[in-house]
């Protein structure tokens, strides 16, 4: 009796501390070591406003771009990663290695593209990744029945890849199921 305690309690310990024992013994698959899974969101997209000539100091902030120089944006953003459900990359046919992405938006994103591509339909929008200014760019129309956007500018590959990466894992963390117990 005493024996059988003995390996209920260890089986429970087991499965309380989540260990596969159909995992035991075989080697860990290798992580692609330049994206992190920590449940944390990582390459934050927002889509902002371009500011030509800075006039409410409140709403208008100056944020570095990826190529050193500074410039202006509405701190208020159109789009941001908690509306993009999925990332797919498009090789551009001018840059070799380099990508265009289309986003899949989630219905409020559809809402927010929409009313940002008729706001915006004459001036541009900059592309930000964690506070980085990385491209300005004219936005286009979403097709409002897929949800499916296209931001038809050069990302390099790494750049690229991550943003795929991410976008799945970024999304479930802004809009977590309402069902979980965290």
């Amino acid at each position: 009796m005493r024996f059988f305690k003995l390996i209920c309690a260890v089986v429970g310990c087991l499965a309380i501390a989540g260990c596969n024992l159909d995992q035991l013994g075989k080697d860990k698959p290798e992580e692609d070591i330049r994206f992190n899974d920590d449940g944390k969101p990582h390459y934050i997209i927002t889509v902002n406003e371009h500011v030509k000539y800075p006039t409410a100091k409140q709403v208008e902030k100056k944020i570095s771009t990826v190529t050193g120089t500074d410039i202006w944006v509405n701190t208020n953003y159109f789009v941001h990663s908690k509306y993009i459900e999925d990332i797919k990359l498009v090789p551009c046919p001018e840059k070799k290695g380099f990508f265009t992405l289309r986003l899949k938006l989630n219905s409020r994103g559809i809402k927010h593209w929409v009313n940002m591509a008729v706001t915006m339909s004459y001036s541009k929008v900059v592309f930000v990744i964690d506070g980085l200014a990385y491209r300005v760019f004219k936005p286009e129309m979403v097709n409002e029945k897929d949800g499916w956007v296209n931001v038809d500018v050069p990302f390099d590959k790494y750049t690229a890849d991550a943003l795929k990466h991410y976008a799945k894992s970024n999304y479930e963390y802004y809009n977590p199921d309402h069902f979980s117990l965290f």
